[in-house]
């Protein structure tokens, strides 16, 4: 922290459902040896400071730099680039907002950035819960595991069910949490997965004229009528592959790596593969999943699910062998022109989706973001217009540069000799490798053209490693850990999030530093001399037997023993009156022994 040229901080806030205390992690991302990567600060304990409000919340990420790092005001307040955070409002209010009160504490360049993990979330949950099938989809899912979770009976025939027909078919999870995406694309999996044996199950329960089925019988009902309904298996397909694409939109964002300025690319692409479903019929959807349509005269005869045998899913797929279950065109409704309903409600749904991506991530298509598009090679064309870009961004942080000892006129000549070393010695390499190769190696040639880069790339754009330093603290605080202390907590934190960044050397002088610091403080072991027999006694008691066994012990000694004894204390000591003292108490002890010798 004291040597990088720039970084960025990223915060987020918890509270833990075992002990009801607010956390704060911080994290920053630097730039090292042209690797951007995420260290942990400090988990704060937010009781220590008094409500999580915005005010607080400043006090202690500033209390992280200043009291624990120890950096100095300047190089805390220029360095700091940017920040991000989820969409709470104490993070991202407009006017006292905790990233307005970082920007308005000496830093007018800063950065705001709203996790793009956390738009993209909010993006799909707006435009799809807006669509009726897929709202329906989702009860549905909702219905099912709360069914499967309270009635034993109902979950143990479903399996009973699956291995009679030697199918593999899964525990319907639970699909309305934090996580929207990953949450309804595991749901929707499962429901696929599951509907063929699930369609039989609920056959019989509701034919059957069991007592216990009374009561739940008009909910089965409903939920039979559910999985009868062709359109309705369809449309679910293709929630599921709409989902897929989104979902590796999100996983690239997740990533450590990715650079604000490869968010529109990104963006690009997976609106396109959205446009691309549209292309595709309903067949193609169900076929994607597993299911296939045997056709009679033009019409859907039957509907088969392929589904691996059980215990054949941790096989290889060349290993595996799959079970056929069927269900007639005739057990299922809204068959005749399924296709055409599906592809006219798929439509909108595209294009909803698209739109409220767009929406979202509108923000890193203008402002300082495009300039930013120079670092990768690829976009390299015209030497004025990139330093043009370059201009833009010195302007915009001109403290942090100043400060970092940036020079303007300087770049202006380094980045044709630049973009010359790059097309002989580095042609065709990606940014990463680029970079990584450059800031190794010509750094020193370079300076300039290395500090602005460093800068751009150390902006953060996700949140997701707060997420997953979150995720490794939940794991840590387990039932029998919930006394852990704040402290505690932050040093098994900070190990475990910036262990996979610490070098081995580094590693090694962590652990001498650690070791001699408890070398330091280490207690002295206090051995227990107590005898064996003595043991089941009272304290008082035993200390009053070893008094009596020393004296009887110094009444026991021999007379040359004692005589040698004092003429040890003779030499040593300097007055007549200790001698005589010495030499009286010595007899006396002699007259005792020899009494205590006659009663033995």
């Amino acid at each position: 922290m004291h040597s990088t040229k720039a970084f960025s901080i990223l915060t987020d806030g918890s509270q833990a459902r075992k002990t009801g205390k607010e956390k704060e992690l911080v994290l920053v991302r630097i730039v090292k040896s042209g690797i951007p990567q995420y260290f942990c600060i400090a988990l704060q304990d937010m009781d220590a400071w008094g409500d999580a409000t915005a005010e607080n919340l400043k006090h202690a990420i500033d209390s992280c730099f200043t009291d624990k790092l120890k950096l100095s005001h300047d190089n805390y307040t220029n360095k700091m680039v940017s920040a991000t955070s989820d969409g709470a409002s104490v993070n991202t209010g407009q006017y006292n907002g905790l990233l307005v009160r970082l920007q308005n504490s000496d830093r007018p360049w800063l950065i705001s950035i709203h996790c793009v993990s956390h738009r993209v979330e909010l993006a799909l949950k707006d435009s799809l819960l807006k669509q009726k099938p897929f709202s329906e989809a989702k009860d549905l899912m909702i219905t099912m595991y709360y069914l499967f979770k309270q009635s034993g009976k109902m979950k143990r025939q479903f399996f009973c069910m699956a291995e009679v027909l030697d199918a593999t078919v899964y525990t319907f999870p639970k699909v309305h949490g934090t996580r929207f995406i990953n949450h309804q694309r595991r749901g929707l999996q499962c429901l696929l997965n599951n509907w063929g044996v699930l369609f039989q199950l609920l056959e019989n329960c509701v034919s059957s004229h069991e007592a216990s089925y009374r009561a739940i019988k008009p909910k089965l009902q409903g939920i039979l009528k559910k999985l009868k309904n062709f359109t309705f298996l369809s449309v679910c397909a293709f929630y599921l592959q709409l989902l897929h694409n989104i979902s590796k939109f999100s996983l690239t964002l997740e990533q450590g790596h990715i650079h604000v300025f490869e968010i529109p690319l990104l963006l690009e692409t997976t609106t396109s593969a959205n446009n691309d479903l549209l292309t595709s019929d309903s067949v193609a959807y169900l076929q994607e999943n597993g299911i296939s349509l045997t056709m009679m005269d033009g019409k859907v005869d039957k509907v088969v699910w392929k589904l691996p045998k059980t215990g054949h899913m941790r096989r290889e797929v060349s290993n595996r062998e799959y079970v056929e279950v069927v269900i007639s065109s005739s057990q299922m409704t809204y068959v005749d022109n399924a296709h055409s309903r599906v592809v006219s409600m798929n439509q909108g749904v595209v294009v909803a989706v698209n739109t409220c991506l767009n929406s979202r991530l509108q923000s890193f298509k203008q402002n300082l973001f495009p300039s930013m598009m120079m670092v990768d090679p690829a976009n390299w064309s015209d030497t004025a217009e990139e330093l043009a870009m370059m201009e833009r961004v010195a302007t915009h942080f001109a403290v942090p540069l100043e400060f970092a000892g940036f020079s303007k006129s300087a770049l202006k000549n380094e980045w044709p000799k630049f973009k010359r070393v790059v097309e002989f010695f580095y042609k065709g390499k990606k940014a990463r490798v680029l970079w990584e190769k450059v800031f190794l190696y010509r750094r020193d040639e370079f300076p300039n053209v290395c500090t602005l880069v460093e800068l751009i790339m150390c902006l953060g754009a996700s949140n997701s490693m707060v997420e997953k330093g979150f995720s490794q603290l939940t794991s840590m605080l387990s039932d029998r850990r919930l006394c852990l202390r704040a402290d505690t907590m932050d040093d098994l934190i900070l190990i475990k999030v910036n262990h996979s960044c610490w070098s081995p050397n580094e590693r090694d002088a962590i652990i001498e530093a650690a070791l001699k610091l408890h070398m330091q403080k280490r207690r002295k072991l206090q051995i227990d001399a107590t005898p064996f027999n003595s043991l089941g006694t009272s304290s008082s008691k035993r200390k009053r037997d070893s008094d009596s066994d020393c004296e009887i012990e110094s009444h026991s000694r021999s007379p040359g023993i004692v005589d040698e004894e004092l003429l040890l204390s003779d030499s040593n000591s300097s007055s007549d009156d200790a001698e005589s003292d010495v030499e009286e108490g010595a007899w006396d002890r002699l007259k005792l022994g020899a009494a205590a010798e006659d009663n033995e």
